[in-house]
């Protein structure tokens, strides 16, 4: 009975070595896994532990608007402000001188204008001056006379223009005087009287001569002085000179001719009459 047991419990052992060589098998490779795991976390752990200590970049602090911390700070903020300050005022001055050149330009460009349209009417003018010396009959160097006359009753007066001009060129300047005188009829006589211009306050008083009786001394000085302060009778041109103004008519006189003399001094120069049409 022993030796037929002995070879069973022999037989289980057989059977039973494969097994255990197996767990031992598997025992070393999950011990070798748990190595292997171990050794990984731990190298992770060495490397986060190496980057959070040494690679980790160290946050650069942005600065906010008001909010320096050190005097270093707030100064150079304080600077800037003022600068930015500054730059603002220098873009306003900017802008304003911009604006006063567009205006200074725009009245330069009006001004420009002006003085092209000036000078084609003074261009203009000279042609018909030279075209009228052409008309003019030829005449001794400086000799003046009425070129043209033309008085119209008007209610109690006489309005009037007249043209004086001189040949030559390149004369001294001519001053001197126009004087009317009209030849008419007073309270049914025929008379002559200075004529003189409508005063500031509408009237004017004139020197009655009769045909036959010379004229008053001192009246002709109070006439002329008149006449020296009225710029409707000075002239004072080189080549010609246009006046006109209003005549007072004298209450009672009723004209018939208008004369006008040009005097230089106390030298009658030219003369011209002109009949008139009532």
């Amino acid at each position: 009975m022993e030796e037929s047991r002995m070879p069973a419990a022999g037989q289980a052992d057989l059977e039973v070595a494969p097994v255990a060589s197996r767990v031992r098998r598997r025992r070393r490779h999950h011990d070798y896994a748990v190595f292997a795991l171990g050794a990984v976390v731990g190298a992770l752990l060495c490397g986060l532990v190496f980057w959070w200590f040494v690679l980790k970049p160290t946050p650069v602090a942005t600065p906010v608007a008001g909010t320096a911390s050190t005097p270093e700070e707030r100064a150079l903020q304080a600077n800037v402000q003022q600068k930015e300050a500054e730059l603002r005022f220098l873009r306003a001055q900017l802008d304003t001188a911009d604006g006063q050149i567009a205006i200074e330009q725009g009245a330069r460009q009006t001004m420009e204008q002006s003085m092209r349209a000036l000078q084609e009417e003074i261009g203009g003018l000279r042609e018909r001056l030279a075209f009228f010396e052409q008309l003019l009959p030829p005449g001794p160097a400086g000799s003046v006379s009425v070129r043209g006359m033309d008085v119209k009753l008007q209610g109690d007066a006489l309005s009037f223009t007249t043209l004086v001009t001189r040949q030559g060129q390149g004369l001294p300047e001519f001053s001197g005087l126009l004087r009317f005188s009209a030849t008419g009829l007073q309270n049914g006589s025929p008379v002559t009287i200075a004529l003189h211009p409508v005063t500031a306050a509408g009237s004017a008083v004139g020197a009655v001569a009769g045909a036959a009786s010379g004229s008053n001394a001192s009246t002709e000085a109070g006439t002329e002085a008149s006449e020296m302060h009225n710029a409707a009778l000075v002239l004072r041109f080189d080549q010609y000179q246009r006046n006109q103004g209003v005549l007072a008519i004298p209450p009672g006189f009723v004209p018939e001719s208008v004369t006008v003399q040009v005097l230089e001094g106390d030298s009658v120069r030219a003369a011209h009459t002109q009949q008139l049409s009532l």
